[in-house]
């Protein structure tokens, strides 16, 4: 008898030599260079290199700097 229904996520990485090509395959790379990206918790425009976490929505990525507050509110 199970207790609770758990949905099982998959966690994907990517290091960061390969960042770039990364934000370039999935559209991202021009808005994060342009400064049109903000971290959903701070406000504060996401660059490649304070980029720590980008989480799917649907259509939508939220995108998380790599600000100790803002992880912890994840």
């Amino acid at each position: 008898m199970a207790l609770f229904n758990r949905k099982i996520n998959k966690l994907k990485a990517v290091y960061e030599d390969d960042l770039v090509g990364y934000l370039k395959s999935t559209g991202l790379y021009d808005s994060i260079v342009r400064g049109d990206r903000l971290c959903v918790y701070c406000g504060n425009s996401i660059t490649v290199q304070n980029l720590e976490v980008i989480v799917p929505r649907g259509n939508e990525v939220d995108i998380v700097c790599n600000n100790r507050n803002c992880l912890n509110q994840m």
